[in-house]
């Protein structure tokens, strides 16, 4: 069926219509979105969107909190390199690969915070045990890395590591880390009881006791099983007054104690 003239025409007139009232409204649009950059540009030519508050949020360790507090006070003159900068000048991608660079920090997150701040959130790289040698006393982490030496009065809450061994193989650290970690934090036998660990190239790893300096052997396997054992043993013989020497954890069924003679 075929449109006269006259709907023809209207239908014209309708998409003149909708054509004008689109090219009205992409015209506002246009020029609204123009005005609101040409204001930023504005704001951010007279120092508007400079960065002038740098926060730096880390997760807590409390083993850790007096050498993190060191290296956070290094970081945040490192950073303070970047005040004044425009946070659209901002350079992100730098500032987050210097932080993953620093093998303290595990995990890093880099944001602005409009107008004027920085915030870097932080999980620091947790420490599992401090190395003590003529080296000086540098911490542990989970691969076995060695962190830069710190300062007695800034060495985490952490068993020692002991033995000139443990200064270039990487995979012995790594071990001990391992052993750390099969270790209960509560307990008669917990991670807070442990003053050092040392190793035997025959024996294995060994543990020493903090207070009554009781050598515990756990060898290399089922440390898990083993501090359960031990962890019996140590109450038992606190029930009884009584004091180890040494306690033999690498059997198969047994614990092994010798008692401690002396007063």
């Amino acid at each position: 069926m075929k449109r006269s003239d006259s709907e023809r025409g209207s239908f014209r007139q309708n998409l003149i219509r909708i054509f004008s009232r689109t090219l009205m409204t992409s015209v506002i649009v246009i020029t609204a979105l123009g005005s609101l950059t040409w204001g930023f540009w504005a704001l951010d030519q007279r120092g508007f969107f400079n960065l002038t508050q740098i926060e730096i949020l880390v997760e807590e360790i409390p083993a850790q909190k007096a050498m993190l507090r060191t290296q956070v006070a290094e970081l945040q003159k490192n950073i303070e390199t970047l005040r004044g900068i425009s946070l659209f000048k901002l350079p992100l991608a730098e500032v987050s690969n210097k932080l993953q660079a620093q093998n303290w920090i595990e995990e890093s997150q880099v944001s602005r915070r409009w107008p004027e701040t920085l915030r870097i959130n932080l999980k620091p790289s947790k420490i599992y045990l401090l190395h003590i040698s003529n080296k000086g006393f540098r911490p542990v982490i989970a691969d076995g890395s060695f962190l830069a030496a710190v300062k007695p009065s800034e060495a985490p809450d952490v068993p020692h590591l002991r033995g000139a061994e443990f200064d270039t193989d990487l995979e012995l650290r790594k071990s001990a880390v391992d052993i750390i970690k099969m270790i209960p934090e509560r307990g008669k036998f917990a991670l807070g009881a442990i003053s050092e660990i040392h190793h035997d190239s025959k024996e294995g790893f060994w543990a020493t006791l903090m207070g009554s300096q009781t050598k515990i052997k756990l060898g290399y396997e089922k440390v898990s099983l083993k501090s359960a054992r031990i962890n019996q043993v140590l109450t038992y013989l606190d029930q009884r007054g009584l004091n180890a020497r040494v306690i033999d954890a690498d059997l198969s069924q047994k614990v092994l104690v010798r008692l401690r003679k002396d007063p």
